[in-house]
């Protein structure tokens, strides 16, 4: 990517360093989505029409709603740039002038040319007034209509940046010192900003609107964005915002999700552990408010190893191999004792259990947390615990084996292998209702059951009856011979991206869809391809949503998947700002990017 522009924060392009050009937002392009048919683009511009500026110095208009629909050629030939405002727009050509047209929906446009202006290298126009970098490194400003001749920014010289916003300007020097500036003469007015290596600028227009005028400055710098008050440049009355930086987010990423029921947490590359979503249980290590809004820092951790969620727990293992969780009853983070040494968690529903080095597992409720010792499941692969604290649990022995048992107490846990189900890769302990006709009489019998449901290393699927922790005759499923995955909810991945959804312990299955997918998560059939698209089934037809995915995970209505550079993006349902986003965006369809603020020293 070579240069961005934005349509008052609504709509972008960008031309790519292959001379395409890609535009985003708006109301028809969700993701980035490729002008067809643009090659060797140079510049582009957006407003109510994307303006592309091609190398041989021809230009053509598509229409930003639809891009899609066909160009066709822009006014103006010889053009090297052009900056289009709502009310006017000028062109930069390739002799160095400029030229300048007020937009109308009733007249063609009628460039009118710059008098005094040469040499220009880039050139900016906001409604009243516009500003042009000169060849020199000199900034000069000028009437959009050309009302005013051109006029010299004083102090201003070796300028290798110039920004224009609607009434402000701000220009970088080779010495990377940033001053931003009013374009309109007889105010004369001017703020530095500091040193940075990029600058972005954005205003209102006070006259054409009547609004008060709340021009913002970012710099960009080692350290991060950051953003300030233009206040010696507006007429808002208001005082200086309180300044902050934005990281660069590459400064932390993303390196495990763990997502409870309506929240979520991530791990960074730094050890911190970062929170959001509904927190009316404390869910997120913060005594307050209701809802994070952002990923926030849950304060009281060492750096950490890793992060593992229960449905009102969450805990992690420190550098150090201790086990800390909060939620539930605790507000804060707390030492679980006994738990020294940890090497690995399993969590889920109600129990969590710590694994040392040698496998031993202790293990405890997300409510009581009180740890026991339970070698019924020392060095088991996987556990499927019962959703309230009480019922048959299924586990994945050390040999790859089915374990069963029932769950009245951790401490008097036992468990029994089920040999004729063979070496499994995936298990599910599901509660079902199970309906059956009457003898004799009129009417269904219905009757709640659990079924284990297994996934074995030779791709059959198989259910068994484990209520009350009793062992049935395992049935084997023909219809999902040759499945590759198996999730929670015992929807079975089948070759070539089938997913199929079956009631456990009734010999049928039902296909719901096929798609390109090779793993899946949740309740809504989300999933990776081989690729590392991550996609849903909408519609009965799976849907792209986001590229360049290598980690997914999922909780009740929302789904998040970690980049190949630490980024997190989330979708789905956002009521109490599952997706790390603004909680009035109750459905985030489209997704969001996770933003990672500054974490508090």
């Amino acid at each position: 990517m070579t240069s961005t522009v934005l349509d008052w924060g609504v709509q972008a392009c960008a031309v790519l360093e292959d001379g395409g050009v890609s535009c985003w937002g708006g109301q028809h392009a969700s993701r980035p989505r490729r002008v067809p048919g643009i090659r060797n683009a140079i510049d582009v511009s957006i407003d109510d029409e994307v303006v592309i500026v091609r190398a041989d110095g021809s230009a053509v208009v598509v229409d930003s709603g639809d891009l899609n629909a066909p160009s066709h050629p822009f006014f103006m030939q010889n053009v090297r740039s052009v900056s289009q405002n709502r009310v006017t727009g000028c062109a930069l050509r390739d002799d160095g002038r400029v030229l300048c047209w007020h937009r109308s929906e009733k007249k063609p446009p009628r460039p009118v040319e710059v008098k005094g202006l040469q040499d220009v290298v880039s050139v900016g126009a906001g409604p009243s007034h516009g500003c042009a970098l000169l060849k020199d490194g000199r900034v000069a400003c000028f009437g959009t209509l050309a009302k005013d001749a051109p006029y010299y920014v004083a102090g201003l010289r070796n300028v290798v940046e110039l920004v224009v916003g609607m009434e402000e300007a701000c220009a970088r020097t080779s010495a990377r010192e940033v001053t931003c500036f009013l374009m309109d003469p007889h105010k004369n007015a001017t703020m530095r900003l500091g040193q940075g290596s990029a600058v972005a600028v954005a205003g209102t227009q006070t006259k054409g609107y009547g609004a008060k005028d709340f021009p913002l400055g970012c710099i960009a710098s080692e350290a991060g964005v950051a953003c300030m008050r233009l206040t010696s440049l507006g007429d808002d009355g208001m005082p200086p915002m309180s300044e902050g930086v934005v990281p660069d987010p590459r400064q932390e990423k993303a390196r495990q999700l763990a997502l409870l029921p309506y929240a979520g947490c991530l791990l960074t590359d730094k050890g911190n552990v970062r929170c959001w979503g509904d927190n009316r249980v404390a869910i997120l290590g913060q005594p307050d408010p209701r809802y994070v809004q952002e990923p926030t820092v849950v304060q009281g951790l060492p750096v950490m190893r890793s992060v593992a969620a229960a449905t009102r727990t969450t805990c992690g293992v420190s550098a150090a191999g201790d086990v800390l969780c909060w939620g539930a009853k605790d507000a804060q983070p707390r030492k679980i004792p006994g738990l020294g040494g940890t090497d690995r968690l399993i969590a889920n529903s109600c129990c969590v259990c710590a694994f040392n080095a040698a496998g031993e597992a202790t293990c405890f409720s997300e409510d009581e947390r009180s740890p026991k010792r339970v070698a019924a499941v020392d060095r088991v692969r996987d556990i499927a615990f019962p959703y309230f604290g009480s019922g048959s649990i299924g586990a994945i022995g050390p040999a790859g084996e089915v374990l069963v048992g029932m769950l009245h107490s951790l401490g008097a846990l036992q468990v029994s292998p089920i040999a004729s189900v063979g070496t499994v890769q995936r298990i599910a302990v599901l509660p079902r209702t199970v309906v059956t006709k009457t003898h004799g009489a009129p009417g269904y019998l219905t009757t709640p059951k659990t079924f284990l449901v297994a996934l074995t290393d030779k791709g059959a699927v198989m259910s068994v009856d484990v209520t009350d922790g009793a062992i049935g005759k395992p049935v084997r499923n023909r219809q999902l011979e040759g499945a590759v995955s198996l999730d929670y909810f015992g929807d079975s991945l089948m070759p070539g991206g089938k997913v199929i959804e079956f009631e456990v312990g009734i010999p049928h299955a039902t296909i719901v869809d096929a798609s390109p997918m090779v793993s899946f998560v949740g309740p809504f059939r989300c999933g990776l391809t081989a690729a590392g698209a991550f996609g849903c089934v909408e519609g009965g037809r799976f849907r792209t949503i986001f590229d360049g995915m290598r980690q997914i995970a999922a909780g009740d209505g929302h789904q998040c998947a970690i980049d190949g550079e630490g980024g997190v993006r989330c979708r789905g349902d956002n009521a109490t700002g599952q997706c790390g986003t603004t909680q009035g965006l109750r459905d985030a369809s489209t997704p969001v990017d996770v933003i990672l603020p500054p974490a508090i020293p």
